[in-house]
């Protein structure tokens, strides 16, 4: 699959991130930036801010839907 950064801006209390992601994508990440290797599942992407509190009760969530690329024909004549 194709690899995808996703980030969000720094916040000044949040001591890590926790990443939310569809279900075959791989990748890790407790900053506010990751490189997510994707598949064919389309879904959310959502990313909550951590500190001694515990973890943020939102999160920013950005929608991705997977495509797949159109198939070549190649047509040889001749």
């Amino acid at each position: 699959g194709n690899t995808i950064r996703f980030e969000v801006s720094p916040q000044a209390d949040a001591t890590s991130f926790e990443w939310e992601f569809p279900n075959g994508w791989t990748g890790a990440s407790s900053t506010n930036v990751i490189d997510l290797t994707v598949n064919a599942a389309s879904g959310p992407v959502r990313v909550y801010a951590r500190n001694a509190c515990g973890r943020s009760l939102t999160a920013p969530v950005v929608p991705v839907t997977v495509t797949p690329n159109p198939t070549t024909v190649v047509s040889i004549t001749g």
